[in-house]
């Protein structure tokens, strides 16, 4: 059974996209052009307000590159942790770092942080004229088996969902055993059906009903 794992969907970032790259580029530009005008009035400052300049002039870099269109999601994320892990390691035992690189490497790290954020636009955000309602909890994936798992301390039991290609669901309940159906009975309109069923399919729901209501 080719069971769809949720929690890997989740992790990946399945439930957000990239924005566009003519979105990123605009973005890029007008926030690198604000960072340039604050690294130039900071020099021309000068005295502490170099520490600003050199906190904000480490990001045109990136900022040009976004604004290019050579913003690459991999490369950037890569970058990002790299000065995560060397901003730990410099000030875990003391701030062992001095005030400028200090403020470079934090500039780097807001950049990178900064286009990355923007870069994830959650789908029900990016989409407002969908069809998708507020109140979906979960938007089933076509042909795919969804693991849903019950609230309980006592018992690992749940739900296999499907959405078929066909538009209808398939459903079984399972127990102790994600990937497989388990037997349970089954009720239709407070019905029992069978007392031992295991695969239920609804199929696609008739286009006239509310009409007839």
């Amino acid at each position: 059974m080719n069971n769809f794992d949720l929690k890997k969907y989740l992790s990946e970032g399945k439930l957000t996209e990239d924005i566009p790259v003519e979105e990123m580029e605009s973005f890029a530009e007008g926030r690198g052009e604000g960072a340039e005008t604050i690294a130039d009035n900071a020099k021309e400052k000068g005295g502490n307000s170099m520490l600003t300049y050199h906190h904000f002039k480490v990001k045109a870099p990136y900022y040009k590159k976004a604004t290019d269109g050579n913003f690459d999601k991999d490369e950037f994320t890569e970058d990002y942790k790299g000065f995560l892990e060397e901003l730990y390691e410099k000030t875990k035992d003391g701030m062992n770092i001095e005030p400028i690189a200090f403020q470079e490497i934090m500039g780097k790290i807001e950049v990178l942080g900064e286009l990355l954020v923007e870069n994830k636009e959650p789908l029900n955000e990016a989409e407002e004229d969908s069809n998708i309602v507020p109140e979906a909890e979960l938007i089933l994936p076509r042909g795919k088996k969804v693991v849903l798992q019950a609230e309980d301390t006592d018992y690992k039991r749940g739900l296999i969902v499907e959405l078929l290609d066909n538009g209808g669901y398939e459903m079984a309940y399972w127990y102790d055993k994600p990937d497989k159906p388990y037997p349970v009975e089954i009720l239709v309109d407070g019905q029992s059906i069978k007392e031992d069923g295991k695969i239920v399919e609804m199929k696609f729901h008739p286009q006239d009903y509310y009409d007839k209501q």
